[in-house]
């Protein structure tokens, strides 16, 4: 199997051979040097003309066609290559592959027949001698004889420098008369030559306003452009929409700006490109892209309860969102995009909660704190990575059902107010209820003594006894006898003692809460006016069994005339 051939890099020039005159190695280097520096000068002369002649193509073909800004940016790239190539043809190539003794030889001998083979065969021989040493000396002798009398760099013609010389000073009389005459507009020329992103020199110059735009669908766009130079009194956009064909619009300036025109175009639901055109002006090809918002593909809610509810974590349906003051409200879903940022943004309090990003950007999870009152709802804010956000948010409502106060019972036989005498000792009976638990339970009293005129009994000024709780719980039954109230209150008769119950649930986020039963009163007697007391009730309820007798007998009565028979 054939190994594929390597392609050679150029050899360097063989060094002068040490036995060759000095003569003749001075006269061969100049006219290898003579050789490189005509070239060299060849490159620049043509680097020149490309400079000169390719700009004044390119804007010329620009006037005619209004390229746009990848195309000008195409072709300043290929005149750069082409100079580039220029360089490495005259320039660097020369250099890597300067002529050495055998070459310079060969075209001296080119350029003066006469020479025969004389100059070859003395560098030849010199470097490596093949035959009598008298015969080479007498050889070498000979040549640079000869030599001596000549300027070898004259081989190297450079007749048709002359000519391309001309073309360079033409093509810059071209190029600098050209724009001295078009200027101003010339210049705008080279501008754009330059990928400078100006619109094309004629009479109206059209400036765009609007330009390229990112919208999200359904917005409302105003697209608008400034005339310069002759101003126009009307004009034309070219609409395209993205599949479409071009559509053709009028376009007026504004009523207080004359050389703005503009155009609006309400509810746009696609990608549109357009382009203004006033008098001879057509602006630049402008585009206005749709970008869609991240979108919110699943969604979940959860209740975390207070601790001192005892409840567990309950998944909670978006539209059913009745939360407990106190609790945390956990969100979690996925969007369809990358997502830089994501909030929960609260409706009526404005509390903006940031929630984690995870699960390759697209993911997010956050907690809303439940308030005991201020929160009417939220939504979720998403931003995607191109800072892009959501708009007309779906608010959610949320329901605040707050942690009931507790409920005391008043057991039915128990007066408001009651007389009771210095012996003996007062007796309650309540419930107190709950929608967690009771924690605490006092038997507050206070004296009417210490209460100025008009003042009612207040739990600041009370006197509080704790009952004894043995465990908490939603509903406490009690039955509560107060044994020691004089070392409380001065328990005596003619003394007045307001009192009634409080009652204290668990709540410590947003509470606690506290109910207190209706003010009743104990009136402190003596055993005599508490005797006559008890005889004036009894007398009452025989007065009143008295009357309901009679009640009865009369009904009786009345029935039994009614059920008679009539005689005839």
């Amino acid at each position: 199997m054939k190994m594929p051939l390597q392609p050679k890099a150029p050899l360097p020039p063989r060094p002068m051979p040490a036995r060759l005159p000095a003569i003749v190695q001075q006269r061969l280097r100049s006219l290898s040097a003579r050789a490189l520096h005509l070239s060299w000068l060849e490159g620049a002369l043509w680097a020149v003309t490309g400079i000169c002649l390719f700009p004044l193509a390119e804007m010329m073909t620009d006037l005619l066609f209004d390229l746009a800004w990848p195309v000008r940016a195409i072709l300043f790239s290929l005149g750069a290559l082409c100079l580039l190539g220029v360089g490495y043809q005259f320039g660097f190539r020369p250099w890597r592959q300067q002529l050495g003794p055998d070459e310079a030889a060969l075209l001296a001998e080119s350029r003066w027949p006469q020479l025969r083979t004389s100059l070859i065969s003395s560098v030849q021989l010199a470097r490596s001698p093949d035959g009598s040493p008298f015969l080479i000396d007498a050889l070498l002798a000979q040549t640079a004889k000869r030599i001596e009398q000549m300027d070898l760099r004259m081989a190297v013609e450079r007749k048709h420098l002359k000519r391309l010389r001309w073309i360079v000073l033409c093509s810059l009389g071209v190029v600098l008369a050209l724009t001295a005459l078009g200027a101003p507009r010339s210049l705008v020329l080279w501008q754009r030559f330059f990928l400078h992103n100006v619109p094309l020199p004629t009479q109206t110059i059209v400036v765009p306003v609007s330009g390229n735009f990112e919208i999200q669908p359904g917005e409302t766009i105003e697209l608008a452009a400034r005339a310069q130079g002759v101003i126009p009194r009307t004009g034309r956009i070219e609409l395209t929409y993205e599949g479409k064909s071009p559509e053709w619009i009028a376009v007026n300036p504004k009523a207080t700006t004359r050389e703005l025109f503009n155009l609006t175009i309400p509810n746009v639901q696609q990608p549109v490109s357009y382009r203004f055109y006033l008098n001879d002006g057509r602006g630049p090809l402008a585009k206005v892209t749709l970008i869609h918002p991240p979108v919110v593909q699943e969604l979940k809610f959860e209740q975390v309860f207070p601790p001192y509810t005892g409840l567990p974590r309950t998944p909670v349906a978006p539209g059913n969102l009745s939360l407990l003051a106190g609790s945390r409200l956990e969100v979690g879903g996925r969007a369809d995009q990358t997502l830089q940022s994501a909030s929960l943004i609260a409706q009526g309090s404005n509390n903006v909660v940031a929630m984690k990003i995870e699960d390759q950007h697209k993911a997010f999870s956050g907690e809303l704190p439940i308030p005991a009152k201020g929160l009417t709802g939220f939504s979720v804010g998403l931003q995607n990575v191109r800072g892009v956000k959501t708009t007309n948010n779906a608010v959610y409502a949320i329901e605040i059902v707050p942690d009931k106060p507790p409920e005391i019972v008043i057991a039915d036989g128990q007066p408001n107010e009651t007389t009771i005498i210095p012996t003996a000792h007062p007796r309650l009976r309540f419930t107190a209820r709950d929608d967690f638990q009771i924690k605490l339970v006092f038997l507050c009293v206070q004296p009417a003594s210490t209460l100025a005129e008009g003042e009612v009994p207040s739990p600041e000024k009370a006197k509080k006894i704790a009952l004894t709780i043995p465990k908490p719980a939603a509903a406490l039954v009690f039955d509560y006898e107060w044994k020691e109230p004089a070392e409380v209150v001065d328990w005596k008769e003619g003394t007045v003692i307001h009192y009634w119950i409080e009652a204290v649930d668990n709540n410590d986020v947003t509470g606690p809460g506290v109910t207190y039963s209706p003010v009743r009163q104990w009136t402190l007697v003596s055993v005599e006016a508490k005797r006559s007391e008890l005889t004036e009730t009894l007398r009452k309820h025989a007065e009143s069994i008295e009357d309901l007798s009679r009640t009865q007998q009369d009904l009786r009565s009345r029935v039994e005339s009614i059920l008679q028979p009539k005689s005839p």
